[in-house]
């Protein structure tokens, strides 16, 4: 039991270090695709919804990324989703340089709110867009910011969480705020 436990905390580790790529999820459960940092091959870690979890190896012969993705999408639904259900595929993206210099310069211009209106922009999240915009709209009628300080550190951990979902380059992100 104690050799197993080791084994298990051994392989965590391990996988910790590792590149991670995205995620499926279908009815069925969800996989993460990683390479492993020390030999430079893909696996699928899939977690069945019914309880059950596992580690792929993908075929040796796939080298690139783009067949990786294939390969596992293919592989959810074969096994663990069942023919024919739709995957939604889920890969972290970089936040391009454009859009970080233009988020930059409103932070440097002290408008700490529409910035991170166009950093839930680049996310593509409604919600966030429109409770960043009525934020503004409030600030804008009182004059100032600090009465909305409360509801915008709420706002900035849903919106810092789902930016962190989104994009691979998340240290860059956070230093132009």
């Amino acid at each position: 039991m104690i050799k197993l436990k080791k084994l298990i905390s051994e392989v965590a580790a391990q996988h910790m270090k590792d590149t991670y790529f995205g995620t499926m999820k279908s009815k069925g459960g969800q996989g993460s695709l990683y390479m492993n940092h020390k030999n430079g091959k893909y696996y699928l870690s899939v977690k069945s919804k019914k309880g059950g979890g596992h580690i792929i190896d993908l075929p040796y012969n796939i080298k690139d990324r783009k067949k990786a993705g294939k390969w596992a999408v293919d592989y959810m639904k074969r096994r663990v989703s069942g023919m024919g259900e739709s995957i939604e595929l889920t890969e972290k993206v970089k936040l391009g340089g454009a859009a970080l210099d233009s988020i930059r310069m409103l932070t440097d211009r002290n408008n700490h709110t529409r910035a991170r209106a166009e950093l839930a922009r680049h996310i593509g999240d409604k919600r966030l867009i429109q409770a960043y915009e009525g934020m503004m709209y409030i600030e804008n009628l009182l004059k100032g910011a600090n009465e909305t300080v409360e509801a915008r550190s709420k706002l900035d951990k849903i919106l810092f969480r789902a930016a962190a979902k989104k994009f691979a380059n998340m240290d860059v992100v956070n230093s132009v705020f």
